[in-house]
């Protein structure tokens, strides 16, 4: 093939990739919505980035690993999320249902992180102090 021609080839599928998920965006929010029901399975959602194991995504969320198993098979059933490593669950999509507080929910996650490495330092924390 000509060079012009797979160009031209790979600006079609763009293309078409691009009219296809402007499509199914309303359903693909609504399976996030069905499956991230609560708080914690919404920051299970934002850590679903290809980056994080399962068990650090319950560090993170302070739950069971269990726990991120269960939403990590109920998400991947609902063809939501994939496995590039094995382990490692990844968002089929960036998309966040609009209602949800993204801002405050990363801006938990980010706590999250600053107290876990407070601990891991020794410095004690008390609750109620944030």
């Amino acid at each position: 093939m000509n060079e012009d021609y797979e160009k031209l080839m790979v600006e079609k599928l763009t293309l078409i990739e691009r009219y296809l998920r402007f499509m199914a965006r309303s359903s693909i929010v609504e399976e996030i919505k069905r499956v991230a029901t609560t708080e914690k399975r919404q920051l299970m959602w934002i850590l679903c980035n290809g980056e994080n194991n399962t068990e650090e995504i319950a560090r993170r969320v302070k739950a069971s690993v269990r726990a991120v198993q269960y939403f990590v098979e109920e998400a991947e059933q609902a063809g939501l999320i994939e496995f590039e490593k094995r382990g490692y669950p990844k968002r089929i999509c960036d998309i966040f249902p609009p209602e949800w507080n993204l801002s405050r929910l990363k801006r938990m996650l980010k706590r999250g992180i600053e107290k876990q490495s407070m601990k891991e330092e020794g410095e004690v924390i008390e609750s109620g102090k944030e």
